[in-house]
């Protein structure tokens, strides 16, 4: 894998664009590329204009859908569910999301970078369907968690040399859908595309759902970006966003720690400028 990270400044408005790619083939990496696509991505968020205050359609690109679907992994996990600690206890065989939505976590996935043939126990990863066509299917488990459920491992145990035994995902993603990302702003007449996202840990509670988070991006009016805007929070309720998930495009990208997921369209979330 490789990254970069370009800091472009305008006056006093600096502006960080991040572009990284993983493969295992050396000849996908070209340097200069990913510099320029950095260097975009900095400077167009530049000279921003301030958001203004409201419900709005909102499109997460497919790093920014991945970063969320990092951040509520947790609720999957099945020692999670058990002890009440995860807003998916008792709603197994529901429907939880839009039936668009099909998340899973493949410890097989040929493009992963965490493909593994097994767990920390020695068990046999493979392919868990979560959620499938909205409704909740499973939960992420270890041999232990699995006994307590009479259930079998999802091949998720994990743990270090030295901690207990956990449950940790492996290639975690929500599949593709069959839009062009170019699409997704045509649906709305405005539109805020999300580009960047900050206080992951401090802003999101994993029990709740509900999450308030510092973002970057542009605005879009009749399928146009028409300017960046300054830095805004962008708030609601993941399960709430995953019922309201209007489209997902078909530009699925995996990142740095394994979570996949393609540009997303959601009907409505809360915007503070």
């Amino acid at each position: 894998y490789a990254y970069v990270a370009a800091l472009s400044a305008e006056g006093d408005d600096k502006r960080m664009g991040m572009d990284f790619l993983i493969s295992r083939d050396f000849g996908e990496f070209d340097p200069k590329k990913m510099a320029e696509a950095g260097v975009k991505k900095s400077t167009d968020l530049l000279n921003g204009k301030p958001a203004e205050s409201g419900k709005y359609a909102v499109v997460f690109n497919n790093e920014m859908m991945a970063t969320m679907l990092a951040t509520f992994s947790g609720i999957f996990n099945a020692k999670s569910v058990q002890e009440g600690r995860s807003l998916l206890k008792d709603k197994r065989g529901q429907k939880i999301a839009n039936e668009k939505v099909t998340i899973v976590d493949d410890g097989l996935h040929p493009d992963g970078f965490s493909t593994s043939a097994f767990d920390s126990e020695g068990y046999p990863t493979g392919k868990t369907v979560l959620i499938e066509n909205g409704v909740l299917k499973s939960y992420l488990h270890n041999t232990i968690t699995a006994r307590k459920d009479g259930a079998i491992s999802t091949g998720n145990g994990s743990r270090g040399y030295k901690g207990t035994l956990g449950i940790n995902t492996s290639n975690f993603l929500i599949e593709a859908g069959e839009f062009k990302e170019s699409d997704l702003f045509t649906k709305h007449e405005k539109i805020i595309e999300v580009v960047s996202l900050q206080g992951m840990h401090s802003g999101a509670n994993a029990i709740s759902g509900d999450f308030s988070l510092g973002a970057q991006g542009f605005l879009w009016e009749n399928g146009k970006r028409v300017h960046s805007l300054k830095p805004f929070t962008v708030s609601g309720n993941f399960l709430q966003m995953l019922s309201e998930v209007e489209a997902i495009a078909d530009n699925f990208k995996f990142d740095m720690s394994s979570n996949g997921a393609s540009s997303v369209l959601i009907n409505e979330l809360n915007i503070s400028g």
